[in-house]
C-alpha cells in the first residue's frame, strides 16, 4: 500500500512538471501566461512534498496545518480549474483522454482537502461537554470543504467557458495556438464584430476531416462557399450559387483562393 501511495504521488508530480514545462515554453498570451504562472506553485509543492518523503519518509497524504494547510487549499483549486477546463473544453475523445490522464493531480489534492471523521469514543455525561466543541469544529471543517468545492467548481466552468472561446489555453490539450478575443483586420485595426459579413446566413452542412479538410456552408437560397484548411494551416475559399451537392462531390478540384479574392 506504502508503494502504491509513492507511486502515485510521483506520477502526480510528474503531470505537474509537464504542464509547467510545456506551459514555460508556449507561445501563448498574457491570459494564459497568467494562468500558467499560478499553476507553478502546485509543481513547487509537489516536489517539496516528495523530497519530504523520499528523503524524510513524510506521508504522501499529509494534511498539514497552518500556512502549508492554506497551500493545499490553493493547489486544489488550481489543479480542479485545469483539469475542469480540460473536461469542459474537450471537443473529441482525445481531448477527453488528455484530460482524463491529468485528474489526478485534482485527485491527490481532493484526498488532502477531504475532512476526515474522527473515530467515535464512549463518553459518559461528564464527557458530552467536551465533545460538543470537536464535533461544531468538525461541521465547520465541513461547510468551509463544501464552499471550496464549490469556489472551485464555478472557476472551472468560467474558465472553461473561455477556454472554448480561446481566451484560455488548454493545457491538457496541449493547445497553444490560441486566439484572441479581439477581431483585428489584416493591418491590426480593430474590427467592430457587428457590423455585415459576407458569410452571414451560412451554416455550415459538410465537413471532411482529412488532410486537407473542407468545410462546406450553404445558406438559405441556396448560397454556398466551401473552405479549404492545406497542412500549413493555410485557408482557401472557393464559392457559387446552387447545386452545392454537385459542388461538394467535386470539391477537391475546385478553384480556392484568399478570402478577399472570393468574397
Amino acid at each position: 500500500m506504502k508503494a502504491a501511495k509513492s507511486i502515485f504521488l510521483i506520477f502526480v508530480t510528474l503531470l505537474s512538471l509537464f504542464v509547467s514545462i510545456t506551459g514555460l515554453g508556449a507561445k501563448i498570451d498574457l491570459t494564459s501566461r497568467i494562468l500558467q504562472i499560478l499553476f507553478l506553485p502546485v509543481t513547487g509543492y509537489l516536489l517539496y512534498v516528495l523530497a519530504g518523503h523520499t528523503f524524510h519518509k513524510t506521508p504522501v497524504f499529509n494534511q498539514k496545518t497552518g500556512f502549508e494547510r492554506i497551500l493545499i487549499y490553493y493547489c486544489f483549486i488550481i489543479t480542479t480549474t485545469v483539469v475542469g477546463v480540460g473536461f469542459l473544453s474537450s471537443t473529441d475523445f482525445p481531448q477527453f483522454l488528455s484530460a482524463l490522464i491529468f485528474s489526478p493531480m485534482a485527485i491527490y489534492f481532493l484526498l488532502l482537502v477531504w475532512p476526515k471523521r474522527k473515530q467515535a469514543l464512549p463518553f459518559n455525561k461528564s464527557d458530552l461537554k467536551s465533545l460538543v466543541a470537536p464535533a461544531s469544529k468538525l461541521d465547520v471543517n465541513r461547510r468551509d470543504f463544501l464552499k471550496l468545492i464549490g469556489s472551485a467548481g464555478i472557476l472551472a466552468v468560467i474558465m472553461g467557458l473561455f477556454s472554448r472561446r480561446g481566451g484560455v489555453p488548454s493545457f491538457l490539450s496541449g493547445d497553444v495556438g490560441l486566439e484572441s478575443v479581439t477581431l483585428k483586420d489584416t493591418l491590426g485595426n480593430v474590427i467592430n464584430p457587428a457590423q455585415d459579413s459576407p458569410t452571414d446566413g451560412y451554416s455550415i452542412t459538410q465537413i471532411d476531416d482529412s488532410i486537407p479538410s473542407y468545410f462546406g456552408f450553404i445558406n438559405k437560397d441556396g448560397n454556398w462557399f466551401i473552405m479549404r484548411e492545406g497542412e500549413d494551416s493555410a485557408y482557401r475559399y472557393a464559392k457559387g450559387g446552387g447545386n452545392f451537392a454537385s459542388n461538394w462531390s467535386n470539391r477537391a478540384i475546385l478553384d480556392y483562393n484568399y478570402f478577399d479574392k472570393v468574397f
